[in-house]
């Protein structure tokens, strides 16, 4: 099964603001309404998800974070 991660939904609106239904059964999705600004904080969060869904453009995604 799939994991998606939403990041940056801090007005909590991502789950209203699309049909996840289609993904019931076939991928689990994850809210994180905060902004972690730390690269290896990040890096933890993030590391077990195949799939990112940016909302807002608050995280970075510098070279050095993809790499890892």
């Amino acid at each position: 099964m799939k994991r998606i991660a939403i990041l940056d939904d801090y007005q909590g609106a991502a789950l209203f603001a699309a049909s996840w239904e289609p993904l019931s059964g076939r991928a689990t999705v994850d809210v994180y309404r905060d902004t972690v600004a730390n690269e290896g904080e990040l890096v933890e969060r993030l590391s077990a998800y195949e799939i990112l869904v940016l909302i807002r453009e608050r995280t970075r995604f510098p070279a050095s974070l993809l790499a890892r």
